[in-house]
């Protein structure tokens, strides 16, 4: 079991892939956290996809300028399986992202 913690920049916007898990393995998400550091409002969509079919965790559309929001924490978890995606939708360059996962064999 390995932790590992991703820090998306809003250096782009659209759609990126995170995170995907690498086969035979499955991960937990322990936190998932993104941050507004601009002082316009933000819009920010955070998927799971599996195999094309995207499940949506939730949809911000209005992250208040310098802002942060906990989405996954305070002891709840995400399980995800051999090849899920953790995908971001940024409209604008002002919201950052940062995830903590465990991955287990």
């Amino acid at each position: 079991m390995s932790v590992i913690n991703r820090t998306f920049k809003s250096a782009t916007t659209g759609m990126v892939t995170i995170y995907t898990v690498p086969s035979g393995k499955s991960a937990v998400i322990t936190s998932l956290n993104h941050c507004n550091y601009n002082s316009a409002s933000g819009i920010v969509y955070t998927y799971i996809e599996n195999s094309g079919n995207f499940g949506t965790i939730n949809n911000i559309n209005d992250l208040a300028p310098n802002a942060s929001i906990e989405i996954i924490g305070s002891g709840q978890k995400l399980v995800l399986n051999a090849g899920d995606k953790l995908r971001f939708y940024k409209q604008y360059s002002n919201v950052d992202s940062i995830v903590t996962l465990m991955e287990i064999d």
